[in-house]
């Protein structure tokens, strides 16, 4: 678990690891808004979450794709509470 003043640094961008089945792996660096696409048969961490192969059942024809902010995906399907919207 993180403690508190982990909790409030906030990364201003994405660092997505991925290994092929070939045991090639790449990094990729997003924007915290940007839209993710992943072919399920990778493993994939961003920002050292698991992300494949543990959402592979999410995964339509293959891919993966995260459409909203990362973080409130990752929420949503984690189950990990509520994120509030500022208004």
């Amino acid at each position: 678990m993180k403690t508190f003043s982990d909790l409030l640094a906030t990364d201003v961008g994405l660092v997505v690891k991925i290994t092929h089945p070939t045991g090639m792996g790449e990094v990729l660096y997003l924007g915290l808004m940007d839209e993710i696409e992943l072919t399920s048969n990778t493993i994939v961490t961003i920002n050292e979450y698991e992300i494949l192969p543990k959402y592979q059942y999410l995964a339509q024809d293959g891919v993966l794709i995260i459409s909203a902010p990362f973080y409130s995906w990752l929420h949503e399907y984690s189950g990990q509470g509520w994120l509030l919207n500022p208004s």
